[in-house]
């Protein structure tokens, strides 16, 4: 009981405190600014109310239909419309990036990386999955397919796993279903290919066979053997070289392995009809050889020399060699040939060229540099342009990219320079169809730590100094920047795009000092020491200005017609003019 009239005793005496603070810091209706203990700003321009409490930890921002608030760095919360549909959503992040926690009308989403994830998602149909993992100990999950839908001999599928011990869990990693007894020594793979189950079963890894199409009949003793093989089953293969009985299983490839991994075998393309099958010899790590209508490849000494030749105006025509007419285009022309050229699988050399671009590497990391072909992109509607040049790579890098922008069919044209970490610059231009500049520009440039600065061309601007994140990884951290940004961030200055009213925003010194200005107000807050804000409402202009926490301080209002009022503030009390 003591202890809960305490509770009550200082939450009274906040209450009183803030009331006081209200009453004797603003004269701008909804205002407080009791910085650094507690600011709250009511923008009307833009329609958003700010608040921050206690510095930079806590923070609240409300627009017309969502709200974000938090404290840093535990938790970052945002409650906002439903992208998908009627109703809302919210997103909460907490000790981020490491927790997530993000719920709509439709779907649950928990996780704590990497011990704990949870997702329950309903169908549109009134269906319902739920999965739920504990890294890696234990799996469960739950499909219910909706009542007034269920198939014949439907029924609601549960799966459970108690790793490694016992298990049998759904989508598992691109399976359909996975089970296992004392992993690894007994598990079984299954996936459903066309209409049927595929299940791969294997005994300690290293003794297993399969069942089912495509793959069935494949089966393996290692190191002694391996057979893989894929058949179509009767009327499944996409496509039946002339001839051939669709009402017969059609084999794609035969795939042999003899003292794993050692020697292999190997009868590719077998669906691609007669003269276009191709086949494979190796005797690992000598050699490699696989040769067809359409490519020549060969590896020797694995992993020191690597070359192929492939012929893919060949493969277009869906010509064998024996079926090329004389006089005709020859598909096995130079200027139709793509090589590749690997010493030591590119650490020491790689030569690549393709019908679509020419790349060389020279000692992986000293030189590499990659050319679009032809050099015009407007020239090929179906290719972009690219050109890119590295150097010490990662730390040296240049490459420009012009690609299709949209449906408009016009065409973005991007250049960017790295000299990781300290330097990185990122230019995008936007070309009309005809290649001609439209005059919108976005920049990025990053001096690293010390400054980042963006310019979009939407009419929006971010710079921050100090700029601690390296590269752009903010781009794809924004939880972790809302959480931790605010701890290293000196000063930055944002500015809103142009449809969201361009209004701009200082802060610094872990947004201690704010300014914010719009066409309709204006505003500075330096916490303890001084405080000004003008804003124009429903015609009327009020203005303030506070010194000391408002213990002194002026402010009025300028009404049309001349009217106006005057205001001192002399230890917190007013002092009409």
């Amino acid at each position: 009981m003591f202890t809960r009239s305490c509770v009550l005793a200082v939450r009274a005496c906040l209450a009183a405190v803030l009331l006081a603070l209200s009453t004797a810091c603003s004269s701008i209706e909804d205002d407080l600014d009791a910085s650094p203990f507690l600011r709250r700003q009511h923008h009307p321009g833009p329609e958003f109310t700010d608040t921050d409490v206690v510095g930079p930890f806590g923070t609240h921002v409300s627009t017309e239909d969502r709200t974000r608030f938090g404290v840093r760095p535990l938790f970052m919360t945002e409650d906002r419309p439903w992208s998908e549909g009627d109703g809302r959503e919210r997103v909460t992040s907490f000790l981020a990036p490491w927790g997530k926690y993000h719920s709509n009308p439709r779907t649950t989403q928990f996780r704590f990386f990497p011990l704990v994830w949870y997702t329950k998602e309903r169908t549109g149909d009134g269906g319902l999955d739920k999965d739920f993992l504990l890294f890696p100990l234990v799996m469960f999950g739950q499909t219910r397919p909706p009542k007034n839908a269920l198939a014949v001999g439907e029924r609601p599928d549960t799966y459970l796993a108690l790793f490694p011990l016992i298990g049998r869990v759904n989508s598992f990693v691109g399976w359909d279903r996975w089970e296992f007894l004392g992993w690894p020594l007994l598990q079984r793979l299954t996936k459903r290919v066309f209409d049927d189950e595929e299940t791969f079963h294997s005994i300690a890894l290293l003794f297993g066979w399969t069942t089912g199409w495509p793959r069935g009949g494949s089966w393996h003793v290692l190191p002694l053997f391996y057979k893989s093989q894929w058949t179509y089953p009767p009327y499944r293969a996409p496509k039946y070289p002339e001839g051939a009985d669709p009402s017969q299983p059609l084999p794609r490839y035969d795939k042999r392995s003899y003292l794993w991994p050692f020697v292999h075998h190997q009868r590719l393309n077998l669906d691609a009809g007669p003269g276009k099958e191709a086949e494979l010899f190796a005797v690992f790590p000598f050699f490699k050889h696989e040769k067809g209508y359409d490519h020549d490849f060969w590896t020797i000494l694995w992993p020191f020399f690597r070359y192929n030749r492939e012929y893919p105006r060949m493969r277009e025509s869906n010509l064998a060699k024996d079926e090329i007419e004389p006089g005709s285009v020859d598909p096995m022309a130079e200027e139709h040939t793509n090589v590749l050229i690997d010493v030591l699988t590119q650490l020491v050399f790689r030569y690549e060229k393709t019908l679509d671009y020419v790349r060389h590497r020279f000692l992986w990391i000293v030189y590499a540099d990659y050319k679009s072909l032809p050099e015009d992109v407007l020239a090929r509607d179906s290719k972009d342009r690219i050109e890119s040049v590295a150097i010490l790579q990662p730390i040296g890098f240049w490459k420009r990219m012009v690609e299709k922008r949209d449906s408009t069919g016009g065409y973005r044209d991007d250049s960017l320079f790295l000299l990781a970490p300290v330097f990185q610059t990122h230019k995008r231009s936007y070309l009309e169809p005809d290649g001609s500049r439209d005059g919108r520009t976005d920049r990025f440039t990053r001096l690293w730590p010390l400054f980042s600065y963006e310019r979009n061309a939407d009419g929006s601007r971010d710079v921050h100094a100090l700029a601690i994140l390296p590269l752009r990884v903010e781009k794809f951290t924004k939880d972790f920047l809302d959480s931790w940004g605010v701890f290293f961030n000196l000063y930055r200055y944002e500015r809103a795009s142009d449809a969201a009213g361009g209004y701009t925003r200082h802060t610094a010194l872990m947004n201690l000092v704010k300014v914010y200005e719009d066409e309709r107000e204006s505003s500075l807050s330096v916490p303890l020491l001084f405080t000004s804000r003008t804003v124009e409402e429903d015609g009327v202009t009020k203005w303030s200005r506070r010194i000391l926490m408002g213990m002194f301080g002026w402010e009025g209002e300028e009404a049309p017609g001349g009217a106006s009022t005057r205001r001192l503030r002399l230890f917190f009390l007013p002092v009409e003019l």
